[in-house]
């Protein structure tokens, strides 16, 4: 995915994406192409995530939240609240 289409799932879930890493970050997503969680960042956002001590979580784990967010929002819906959407 796209840093845009990421970005705006995020808001859809609550969440406020930011341009930069900083010590209001609280995770950093990272995407396929990053490779392996545990190598050494090679970006300067993910160097400054390092700094900071700020999570790194897969594209794949930040699009599960994503499902388990709606699926939430879905089950606590009624009946007459779907119909009327």
């Amino acid at each position: 995915m796209t840093q845009e289409q990421l970005a705006k799932l995020a808001v859809f879930v609550g969440v406020i994406p930011r341009e930069t890493v900083s010590g209001i970050t609280d995770y950093v997503v990272v995407g396929a192409m990053y490779g392996d969680l545990f190598s050494p960042p090679t970006t300067e956002k993910l160097k400054t995530a390092n700094t900071l001590n700020i999570p790194l979580i897969s594209e794949v784990d930040f699009l599960n939240y994503v499902v388990s967010v709606w699926q939430r929002r879905l089950s606590s819906m009624s009946i007459k609240q779907i119909d009327a959407g």
